[in-house]
């Protein structure tokens, strides 16, 4: 799962939203318990402008670990 983590933040910052998003959903069905992948599957569908994809992936994260900076700066 780190992999395709990488793989997404990387699509990310090439600006590259669909193969972001793609590569973030692998990570966390792989490992559905990684805040990380899951507040970069937030940002990418927030840019994306899937408002409620991005609240649903930033919430899970938020439960997981409820003091996630990124997660925490997140529009609500």
């Amino acid at each position: 799962a780190a992999v395709q983590r990488d793989a997404g933040a990387a699509l990310y910052r090439l600006g590259d939203l669909d193969g972001a998003r793609a590569a973030f959903s692998l990570a966390t069905r792989l490992e559905p318990e990684n805040v990380e992948s899951l507040v970069g599957l937030a940002e990418v569908e927030l840019r994306r402008g899937d408002a409620a994809a991005a609240r649903a992936a930033r919430d899970r994260a938020l439960e997981l670990d409820p003091y996630n900076p990124a997660a925490l700066a997140m529009p609500r």
